[in-house]
């Protein structure tokens, strides 16, 4: 439903009903899904890595371990290698950021501020939506390029 505000102006139409709103919230909805998700994995990753790693020096120390103390460092060094892969952190910001400015977007369209006080005001809305989305796949795709370690994914 439009609000009140909007009718107003004489935006009927271009409201929260409307098929750029529905973009905008589909998107949104995508970006604070994938935050959360990337997030999560750095996290348990990185939690794991530290308790893992705290416990070999511990099975050190306690001697006659050595085939476990490997297990537990190898394992250290493949979450390690699947966060540089996978790049967990550098998703989860970028992900976090695009959502946040969804969210603005979002903010000043409901509110029908400017850039959103015209008559073209949907219009307005799937344009910087694009400008938006299209600056973040552009991060995403320079992230991919460079590979993991934030190198060039040429080779050596």
């Amino acid at each position: 439903m439009t609000p009140p505000e909007h009718q107003a102006k004489g935006h009927r139409g271009a409201g929260p009903d409307g098929a750029a709103w529905s973009y905008l919230e589909e998107k949104h909805r995508w970006y604070e899904r994938a935050a959360t998700v990337a997030r999560l994995r750095y996290q348990v990753t990185k939690v794991a890595q530290l308790v893992l790693g705290a416990a070999v020096p511990v099975l050190v120390l306690l001697g006659d371990q050595e085939v476990l103390t490997a297990a537990i460092a190898a394992c250290v060094v493949v979450a390690e290698g699947m966060q540089q892969l996978f790049q967990w952190h550098a998703s989860w910001m970028r992900y976090r950021v695009a959502a946040q400015a969804l969210d603005r977007e979002r903010m000043l369209f409901l509110s029908a501020a400017a850039p959103y006080d015209g008559a073209d005001r949907e219009r307005v809305l799937v344009v910087r939506l694009d400008a938006l989305l299209a600056e973040e796949n552009a991060g995403w795709a320079e992230v991919t390029r460079r590979g993991p370690g934030g190198r060039d994914g040429a080779a050596p």
